[in-house]
């Protein structure tokens, strides 16, 4: 063997020892975990992948159900509306309230009355329903026409306008009086009466007739300021707003009191004040009880008549 030979056989085994000292190094448990680590990271992204899909899917199909549903129901309801809701407001027995309509158009109402509307108007025409008394302030809208009904096929028709409506149950009469403007009165759709400022029409409910009357009309709308105000009015119609004002049934025990005229004006008298004012220009007494049902109740007689 050569000297080249044996150089070279020492040049290769310098070169395997160093190979070998290189791969004891090597940190084969590390590099192990590294590997499996990768390996558990795509399988997880893969697992992830496809349960997202899953998911997306599931998550997909209801949405596009929700969206065709409600698609469907718009497109129903525009071709079938349904009912508008209806607002009732009371005012109770010796109280009165204000109301504000979908239009702007105010409402007062008198002690024990009722007013039934629709949330929202109709394209065709503005309708409420009345028991009791209210004053109404129309705002004009000549293409919608304001209707007032009440019971036994009356109705007040107005455009822009200020009139007061009485329609209490417990009276045959029913009074539309009109402040400002013009309205129609109506029966089972017949115009009976164009009322003018001024003018009155009181409808008797049981004969049907009704009668057309000029009147001062602060008498019937002055209640929704907090006064009673009476310009020759008839002792058995002043006693009849008064009875409402105080929750207080007024019971007239004399006919010839009913046709007694008085001229007075009320703001926060008692009801005491207001039988003690009313007795100096009319010979009145009376007594005071109470009904069955906790009511407040005053019988009046003439005072040159006996028990």
């Amino acid at each position: 063997m050569t000297d080249n030979d044996m150089q070279r056989l020492w040049t290769e085994a310098s070169d395997i020892s160093s190979r070998l000292t290189e791969m004891r190094s090597i940190d084969t448990q590390a590099a192990y975990r590294n590997v499996r680590h990768k390996v558990r990271s795509n399988r997880l992204r893969r697992a992830a992948a496809t349960m997202f899909s899953r998911a997306a899917a599931v998550l997909v199909l209801p949405l596009i159900m929700s969206t065709a549903t409600l698609y469907y129901m718009y497109t129903h309801d525009r071709s079938h509306p349904s009912a508008t809701a209806m607002v009732e407001v009371t005012a109770p027995a010796g109280t009165t309230a204000r109301v504000m309509l979908p239009d702007s158009s105010e409402v007062w109402l008198n002690s024990d009355s009722r007013l039934t509307y629709p949330q929202t108007f109709d394209s065709r025409e503005r309708t409420v329903n009345l028991k009791g008394e209210a004053f109404f302030s129309v705002s004009s809208d000549r293409q919608h026409p304001f209707n007032v009904c009440l019971d036994g096929g009356l109705r007040v028709m107005a455009h822009g306008t200020r009139f007061n409506v009485c329609s209490y149950d417990d009276s045959d009469n029913v009074e539309m009086t009109l402040e400002r403007g013009a309205i129609d009165v109506m029966h089972d759709g017949n115009t009976l009466e164009r009322l003018k400022p001024n003018e009155q029409v009181v409808y008797d409910r049981r004969n049907h007739s009704w009668t057309l009357n000029r009147v001062d009309v602060e008498e019937y709308g002055s209640w929704k300021t907090g006064r009673l105000v009476f310009r020759n009015m008839p002792l058995g119609k002043v006693f009849e707003q008064v009875g409402r004002r105080y929750n207080t049934q007024i019971v007239l025990h004399d006919s010839s009191l009913m046709r007694r005229k008085i001229r007075a004006t009320f703001a926060s008298e008692s009801l005491e004040q207001i039988l003690a004012d009313i007795r100096l220009v009319t010979p009145i007494r009376w007594t005071a009880t109470t009904t069955p049902g906790g009511r407040n109740r005053i019988d009046i007689y003439s005072s040159k008549a006996k028990n």
